[in-house]
């Protein structure tokens, strides 16, 4: 089973996303959601644009019994405004990673909704052996989320127009703990994500994880390199 266990909501949603959880919502042991069908989800196609629409035919097509595995990609045109901020966050990652943080990673996915585009940056220590998802969705984890509104990185105001280095300067202040966790090399990730990166301007946004079923086998992220503890002596 991949994913998250059960959301306790220890942390609060970021404005204006109306899930209230901080993490992906539980899944049924095939991967789908339990907890959402369409008819019992309000999808607002006009406001969310591609990101629901994209949820709303994965969804359709599941509960139709047509067994769906869609590629961890939401393809959007490059010229796409929902695609603007998204890219500020993986920029800002690309830059922590030239700055010799490449220990940092992210894991991004939609919400239930499927209206959000989720973040979560930590570093490697708290990511499990497949590369991609957090060991904990809510300790030393940088989260926010993005959709129609073109929330700005992890809700700053004072990030508006401000360029992918400058944030990165901007979160080695204000997560420190995850920076300094995140310092140190790992050119085998950061080369991968350089390609995930290359994929998002092209207008293919990565998704982790949904409420409905994600292929990841192509994505094949490098196992985490973990700071070794210092024996006692």
């Amino acid at each position: 089973r991949r994913g998250p266990p059960p959301c306790s909501a220890i942390e609060s949603a970021p404005t204006g996303d109306p899930d209230s959880s901080p993490c992906p919502a539980e899944r049924s042991e095939d991967g789908v959601s339990s907890a959402i069908t369409l008819s019992g989800t309000a999808i607002d196609l006009d406001r969310c644009g591609h990101m629901a629409e994209w949820f709303s035919e994965s969804l359709a097509a599941h509960e139709s019994g047509r067994k769906t595995m869609n590629e961890p990609y939401l393809k959007l045109s490059p010229a796409d405004p929902l695609l603007r901020q998204p890219l500020r966050i993986l920029s800002m990652v690309y830059e922590l990673h030239e700055a010799g943080y490449q220990r940092i990673r992210i894991c991004a996915g939609l919400s239930p909704s499927g209206g959000y585009w989720r973040y979560h940056v930590t570093d490697s220590n708290n990511i499990k052996p497949d590369g991609l998802f957090p060991r904990s969705w809510t300790e030393d984890v940088a989260y926010h989320s993005v959709g129609a509104d073109y929330a700005p990185p992890f809700g700053w105001k004072d990030a508006r127009g401000k360029k992918p280095r400058q944030l990165a300067r901007m979160f080695v202040e204000r997560f420190p703990r995850i920076a300094e966790r995140g310092k140190g090399e790992d050119r085998s990730y950061a080369d991968w994500f350089i390609g995930i990166l290359a994929a998002a301007r092209n207008g293919r946004l990565p998704i982790f994880f949904a409420d409905n079923r994600i292929d990841l086998s192509s994505l094949s992220a490098p196992p985490p390199k973990r700071r070794r503890r210092r024996q006692a002596y």
